[in-house]
């Protein structure tokens, strides 16, 4: 993209469903934080240089424009919110448009993270984590501390930590806001943003004429026309159900199974996907339990040998797609005092190392997370997989 003229205040762009928007396949994180730091408003490789940054007006023409006659762009702009994934609209001229309500916002990039129990799924299941970019914005014109405005927060999440994870995903949208007749919150911090927002329409003035235009347009499109959708996250990265059918041509199926209990053939319990059903596997614990327990053994001295005692627990998937645990805590303890946590999925570190928690960062290469097996002793810290050995000593 190139650089061009940010004076917007004529510009709104195609607020219809486009091409562009009807060819979404997903996108990839990189990419769109890319995007994020293309054509500074201010000075500096990413806006760095302090200065105002451009406020662009909704105004009541705009929103009540096309009622009558010609396009109605408030409408178009509607069910295109609704209907379009696409992540990124840069519309035939590569300047992309600007919304007709809620025209200021700010981008943030941040992590989704769940670390609690629930009984829902998907990303709001506890142990899911993935990376997010956000916008922040006021509903009006309304951008200083102390005046009457709705916050409200739109995020995409990324069901990877990867930020360079190459092939394209199709993230959940969020969406949840202040009440819409406004507040004067001071710091967005501070916003009580939920999925079903109050409406205190009278507050806001003159501009009550933009939100009585929203109104009937939004009950339109939606039934719940006050209510934000939510159930993407728990969609996030499902695997959706597969039908049995009939195994493929290439595929011995009978010798497949072998001696495990005759059913019909899913996609869904084959290749790496056997290793979640009892009948033919036990899980993470027998797939990469096996080989960094392995290494565990091995550097213990302990072939001949195994832990006296062995406490854990796990969690079962709640949507019944898989058989065995699909995350667990398993302590083992060695006659000679070794203490072993094994964790799944990908745990974070610093908590099973806290007398090491810079060290850890440094063995880790900076990572938060890990697939492998780390070694506390007395000297230092060593990591080991299955490709590479690291070790830290305490400065």
């Amino acid at each position: 993209m190139t650089q061009w003229d940010f004076d917007l205040v004529k510009l709104h762009g195609p607020q219809e469903m486009t091409a562009e928007d009807r060819a979404y396949r997903g996108s990839r994180y990189s990419e769109v934080r890319k995007a994020l730091y293309q054509n500074p408003y201010r000075a500096g490789a990413s806006g760095q240089e302090p200065g105002p940054l451009p406020l662009f007006r909704s105004t009541i023409r705009n929103a009540w424009r096309g009622l009558f006659s010609g396009e109605n762009k408030f409408r178009q702009a509607s069910a295109r919110s609704m209907d379009s994934q696409a992540d990124l609209r840069w519309g035939p001229d590569g300047k992309g448009w600007r919304r007709i309500i809620a025209p200021n916002g700010i981008c943030v990039l941040g992590t989704w993270e769940i670390t609690e129990h629930s009984q829902y799924t998907g990303y709001y299941a506890r142990g899911s984590k993935g990376l997010t970019i956000g916008r922040f914005s006021s509903d009006g014109n309304e951008t200083k501390r102390g005046q009457r405005r709705s916050f409200s927060l739109g995020m995409k999440i990324y069901p990877t930590t990867d930020p360079e994870h190459p092939t394209p995903l199709i993230p959940a949208s969020v969406i949840v806001q202040e009440d819409l007749g406004g507040m004067r919150t001071a710091y967005i911090n501070d916003a009580e943003l939920v999925n079903t927002p109050s409406v205190h329409a009278y507050r806001r003035g003159i501009y009550f004429l933009i939100m009585l235009r929203a109104g009937p347009i939004f009950q339109r499109l939606d039934k719940v026309a006050n209510a934000r959708q939510v159930y993407q996250p728990a969609e996030l990265a499902k695997d959706p159900a597969v039908p049995d059918s009939a195994p493929p041509p290439e595929l011995d199926y009978d010798m497949w199974l072998g001696p495990a209990p005759a059913r019909p053939y899913n996609q869904q319990r084959v290749h790496y996907y056997f290793r979640f059903f009892w009948d033919y596997s036990g899980g993470q614990m027998t797939n990469w339990g096996a080989h960094h327990l392995d290494i565990i053994q091995w550097a213990l001295g302990m072939d001949d040998a195994g832990p006296t005692e062995i406490v854990g627990k796990g969690e079962v998937d709640p949507e019944k797609r898989f058989e065995v645990p699909s995350a667990f805590a398993i302590t083992y303890k060695y006659a000679n005092g070794v203490v072993v946590e094994c964790r799944s999925p990908t745990p974070e570190v610093a908590p099973l190392v806290p007398d090491h928690k810079e060290h850890v960062l440094e063995v880790l290469d900076g990572k938060t997370d890990f697939t492998g097996c780390i070694f506390e002793g007395e000297k230092g810290l060593l990591y080991v997989n299955r490709g590479v050995s690291v070790a830290r000593r305490p400065k």
